[in-house]
Order: structure tokens, then C-alpha cells, then sequence
């Protein structure tokens, strides 16, 4: 984990990352400032709600 974080700094300065451990089964994951839409996801191919490139 403390490698993954190293990497995630490294590569990713100071925006924000998710660094989850792989394993087995499945995890669930609950983000709920996502969820409600306080933070966004760093989708580019999203436009939210402006017109996308093109447009």
C-alpha cells in the first residue's frame, strides 16, 4: 500500500487518486461525497452537463 501511495504522489502530485487493495472477492466501496455529487470524478470524457468538445 505504501508503494501504491508513492507511485500515486508521484505520478499524480496533489489531486486526488483512489489506491484500493486487490484481493479476493469483491469490495464495496462507498464514496458518498461522490455519491451526492460534492466531488466530481476525474472522467475527462465527461462534460457534466456543458457541451462537449465539438459541440
Amino acid at each position: 500500500m505504501e508503494d501504491a501511495l508513492t507511485a500515486g504522489a508521484a505520478n499524480y502530485g496533489y489531486r486526488y487518486f483512489l489506491v484500493r487493495q486487490v484481493g479476493d472477492g469483491d469490495m464495496k466501496v462507498s464514496i458518498p461525497a461522490l455519491t451526492l455529487g460534492v466531488i466530481l470524478s476525474a472522467d475527462p470524457s465527461h462534460t457534466y452537463g456543458r457541451p462537449g468538445p465539438g459541440a
